[in-house]
């Protein structure tokens, strides 16, 4: 007998620094899509540039992959750390804009989308902390509060 599934799209933004923690979000989604299926009649799908991007010629990287991902998703799931990431022509990071683009759709209709913001808090070698990508990043988190 046929069944029906919801399938909920979420979009991975992320700096360069969570590359491990992107992959173990793979391996987390292909389990769930083990069970949750069959038992909830939910699958998860994982929006990810490396996987629905590919190479192109645009103003910027970021035109490149903004024009490339699909802009009706489910939930932005934003993973940060030590960076905030590589700046582009709008914004101090390619995740910052990718966040701005979802918020936009938040603030226009909350029924659209999920924003979820995770701060990753595993210490780090003083070496391998840049202070501006700190202060960017500390900034944007506070500036989280500041807009519910």
């Amino acid at each position: 007998m046929p069944k029906t599934k919801t399938v909920l799209r979420i979009f991975v933004a992320s700096p360069s620094d969570l590359g491990e923690e992107r992959k173990l979000l793979e391996g987390v989604v292909q389990e769930l899509n083990l069970t949750w299926p069959q038992q909830l009649g939910v699958s998860l799908e994982l929006i990810k540039w490396e996987t629905h991007a590919f190479p192109g010629a645009g103003a910027a990287p970021q035109d490149v992959i903004n024009h490339q991902l699909p802009r009706d998703y489910d939930i932005l799931l934003v993973m940060l750390w030590s960076r905030i990431g590589t700046p582009t022509l709008r914004y101090q990071s390619g995740t910052l804009e990718e966040f701005e683009n979802a918020y936009e759709r938040w603030r226009d209709d909350p029924r659209l989308i999920r924003l979820m913001v995770y701060f990753k808090t595993t210490p780090i070698s003083p070496d391998d902390v840049d202070p501006d990508q700190l202060r960017l990043l500390q900034k944007f988190r506070k500036s989280l509060s500041d807009r519910g």
